[in-house]
């Protein structure tokens, strides 16, 4: 344990959770989780390679996504250039059945104002 007259932190060598490591912030108004994919709290999915557009296949709860710059899905109506790497095509093209319904944001990556309006707006939405 570490203890300060603002603060303490306590590590344990045994997993926890994630409604136990919540349970003990109850007090804060945002938690951010990285991890955890499989859990239903509403997720902003960080997708960072081509390979990880898979990922919106397998999990629940995607409120929004950020995508790198460097490539994209087909919810952004972008073009995927005629000389994109075969494998990267084939991951977008096993993403086209994902939707991103009205509720779900698509954001690229360096719209960090964007993002911040949306998390800013979450927010606001579950005080109310």
């Amino acid at each position: 344990a570490i203890s300060s007259p603002e603060r303490s932190a306590i590590m344990r060598n045994s997993p926890e959770p994630l409604h136990g490591l919540l349970a003990q912030m109850a007090d804060m108004d945002i938690v951010f989780v990285e991890g955890f994919k499989h859990e239903l709290y509403p997720k902003l999915v960080l997708l960072k390679e081509p390979e990880d557009i898979k990922l919106l296949l397998t999990l629940h709860a995607v409120a929004a996504v950020a995508v790198w710059p460097s490539f994209c899905i087909p919810a952004a109506n972008c073009v995927v250039p005629s000389d994109t790497p075969q494998p990267i095509t084939d991951h977008v093209s096993a993403a086209a059945s994902f939707s991103l319904e009205e509720d779900r944001k698509l954001f690229q990556l360096e719209d960090l104002t964007g993002i911040f309006q949306w998390i800013h707006a979450q927010l606001m939405k579950h005080r109310e």
